[in-house]
């Protein structure tokens, strides 16, 4: 048996016992003995369980979105509420299959990464419509709000909550992590598809770790601006329980987030075993994969719960009828929504940068505060 390295450092081995070649991390190209065998049955018994995790979690969030759109009678929060709890379905579906085809994870990364920039963009949006459901509403209650420290580390600094910038300030904050991941993606599937973005190395040689710390300070940014919103407004919108809903997104998006980066840091320094047909950056796809199927079905039980993303709030006893599924799909899933909230904010930055204020009211003139040492 003799190995080499491929440009991303992983070990090659060549087998020639009985004809047969076959690459770390890769099945036979043949079942030749009853050890291989065992190991291919032991993947797909944990991938069938994976699995039950997986369609569970899936069951349960389609079961609550579908209550949702039964009781669809406050659209303004349940729009953003039905976006959000996509993500377990999301999540479960491709770590699900991460796992069986582990070759292709990392643009099933991609696409969870993608995901979660839009999970974040409506959360903030939802943290919106708690505090009004119109612009005027918001700028009503933003107004008689004082000037305030910025929250640690940035608390030098003081902001301005009923200045005329505020909140478009904060979208922008909170949306600029959506644009540099959609960035990072394009950027990872063309390094990957000429090899150097190494999704299963660290190395400063490899695109993984750059994009993987571009992304890590963008969410960092991005979080920051959503908890300067919230702790600007927590007593206003207090009776929407704000913090048990942020911290049921966040366990989804630092699980998966942290998990990753861990697993991949102790499988790059060597503390994952490989095994006789499972290298260890294929054991740590599984492994992660297989964590994150059971970390859906948890999150799926946590958001069903009534101070969560419950229903059973917005079901209106004076309505006899149930509203129209279908109905209150299309309005849940309509993009112009998302895309006026895009244009608006790419507008804002335009007028921030260039120093021009939009000297008229319109779609996101709610928008309040220049940051201000």
């Amino acid at each position: 048996m003799t190995s080499n390295t491929d440009f991303c450092g992983n070990p090659i081995y060549n087998s020639t016992a009985n004809g047969t070649e076959f690459t770390m991390g890769a099945i036979g190209q043949a079942i030749h003995d009853a050890d291989e065998w065992r190991a291919i049955q032991s993947h797909f018994f944990a991938w069938a369980v994976a699995g039950v995790f997986a369609f569970a979690a899936i069951f349960l969030s389609i079961y609550l979105i579908f209550q949702h759109f039964r009781h669809y009678h406050k659209p303004q929060h349940q729009r953003h509420i039905t976006r959000i709890l996509c993500m377990v379905p999301v999540y479960s579906l491709t770590s699900w299959l991460t796992f069986r085809y582990f070759r292709y994870v990392v643009y099933f990364e991609f696409v969870r990464g993608l995901f979660e920039s839009f999970v974040i963009f409506e959360f903030f949006h939802l943290l919106l419509k708690y505090l009004g459901e119109s612009e005027e509403e918001q700028k009503r209650v933003l107004k008689n709000k004082a000037a305030r420290k910025l929250p640690y580390p940035c608390c030098l600094f003081t902001c301005n909550p009923a200045g005329p910038h505020f909140i478009n300030d904060c979208k922008i904050i909170v949306m600029q992590y959506a644009i540099i991941r959609q960035v990072t993606t394009i950027l990872g599937i063309v390094m990957q598809s000429i090899g150097i973005y190494c999704p299963e190395s660290l190395s400063y040689r490899h695109g993984r770790l750059y994009l993987t710390l571009l992304n890590v300070g963008s969410t960092a940014v991005a979080m920051y601006g959503m908890v300067l919103l919230y702790l600007t407004v927590r007593k206003d919108i207090a009776e929407y329980k704000p913090i048990t809903k942020f911290l049921s997104v966040k366990f989804v998006l630092f699980m998966t987030f942290w998990q990753t980066l861990i697993l991949a840091i102790l499988s790059h320094e060597g503390f994952i075993p490989k095994s006789r047909y499972w290298s260890p950056d294929d054991v740590t796809v599984g492994l992660q994969s297989f964590l994150i199927c059971v970390e859906m079905f948890i999150a799926a039980m946590w958001h069903s719960r009534v101070e969560c993303f419950g229903y059973q709030d917005f079901v209106n006893e004076h309505h006899k009828h149930n509203t129209s599924i279908l109905e209150s799909m299309k309005d849940a899933f309509d993009p112009s929504g998302t895309l006026k909230e895009w244009a608006s904010g790419v507008l804002h930055l335009f007028r921030r940068c260039f120093g021009r204020a939009a000297a008229h009211h319109n779609y996101d003139d709610e928008a309040m505060v220049p940051l201000h040492g």
